[in-house]
């Protein structure tokens, strides 16, 4: 009974890495409540930047031009244009470029949207990815709880707040998330295009391959911060180095007085 124990207990000292599919179905989970949580806080960005109003005066200013040329909307976007539509066009989108006030409602547009999607995204990730797993132990998500699985350090070792800060500001937020939403963006602006689209697929497979080729199935987040995704019900986590160093110590001396009989 007793070298069973000591087994059971030495066996404990690796890394019990949770399934792939159980990650999978974590991440899932935990995706799905970002995406909530961070569209109720994209929505109030909006409203505090007054986006709808900047954007009902930008609006209106279209309006002018189109009375001011005579340009029927149903001109806009249509391929049917006779040249000297085309021309009217050419020339209200040219006045419209120009306008002191156009150009300067495009740019509240844009940096609203841009800021508020930062934002929404970076304090959605650090109440579900930071404090929340500091709330529930173990660098726990919701859907790590429900999946019975926990982020400790490589050896083990439960992780530090640092470590946990790292893992979601600098890998979840910068690289995972923002990063590939801003080349998105950039896509479906025409400043990329098939380049945008490379990038994106070069920064999936490298995700995969970082899963396949890892010894701990670390994605870019784990390498940066050092930690590994483990299976809560068979991980033995350790509070501190000091408690894995004894437990060690434990473990061979129980060994070493095996081996004298």
């Amino acid at each position: 009974m007793e070298g069973y124990c000591a087994q059971k207990e030495l066996y404990f000292m690796d890394i019990q890495k949770a399934s792939v599919w159980k990650r999978a179905a974590a991440g899932l989970l935990d995706a799905m409540l970002l995406l909530l949580v961070a569209a109720g806080i994209f929505i109030l960005l909006l409203t505090v930047f007054n986006y709808d109003g900047y954007n009902a005066q930008s609006e209106a200013l279209q309006n002018t031009y189109l009375e001011e040329y005579n340009i029927d909307p149903s001109w806009i976007g249509s391929e049917t244009l006779t040249p000297e539509q085309q021309q009217i066009m050419m020339e209200a989108e040219t006045a419209f470029g120009q306008d002191e006030k156009a150009y300067y409602l495009f740019n509240m547009l844009t940096n609203i949207l841009l800021l508020s999607i930062s934002m929404s995204a970076l304090v959605g990730l650090l109440l579900l990815e930071f404090v929340l797993p500091l709330i529930l132990g173990n660098g726990q998500t919701v859907g790590k709880k429900i999946f019975s699985i926990s982020v400790t350090r490589v050896d083990g070792v439960k992780l530090t707040t640092l470590q946990l800060f790292v893992r979601t500001l600098l890998g979840r937020f910068t690289i995972e998330t923002m990063f590939p939403a801003y080349i998105i963006i950039m896509i479906i602006w025409g400043s990329l295009g098939m380049v945008g689209t490379v990038i994106l697929v070069a920064l999936l497979l490298l995700q995969l391959i970082l899963m396949a080729a890892t010894q701990n199935r670390s994605l870019i987040h784990d390498l940066l911060a050092g930690t590994v995704v483990v299976d809560h019900m068979s991980q033995k986590i350790f509070r501190t180095t000091d408690d894995l160093i004894a437990h060690k110590k434990r473990i061979a001396a129980e060994r070493a007085a095996r081996q004298e009989y």
